[in-house]
């Protein structure tokens, strides 16, 4: 019996982030899509359409996960003050 082997669809999809504030959305596009070499290149796009980040995962699962840690840091980047969220030492 032959096996059937299906070549898996590139994924693009829009993501909303949102902060603190209505006014603090952001949209995120990404592409997740098969390379040669059985690797996968993700990306994703700001809401201007410029390339924010992209790079080569060995697997899709792998790709999602850097999509995924790329949209979660831009939706903590308003909470990226140094300032905020350390325990003070008491004098």
């Amino acid at each position: 019996m032959m096996a059937i082997r299906r070549n898996p669809a590139p994924i693009e999809m829009s993501a909303l982030t949102e902060g603190a504030s209505s006014s603090t959305e952001r949209m995120v596009r990404f592409s997740i899509a098969p390379v040669p070499g059985n690797q996968w290149v993700w990306r994703t796009f700001g809401l201007d359409g410029q390339l924010r980040a992209h790079g080569v995962a060995l697997n899709r699962k792998q790709a999602a996960a850097l999509v995924i840690r790329d949209i979660i840091g831009l939706a903590a980047a308003p909470l990226s003050n140094p300032s905020l969220g350390r325990p003070t030492k008491a004098a």
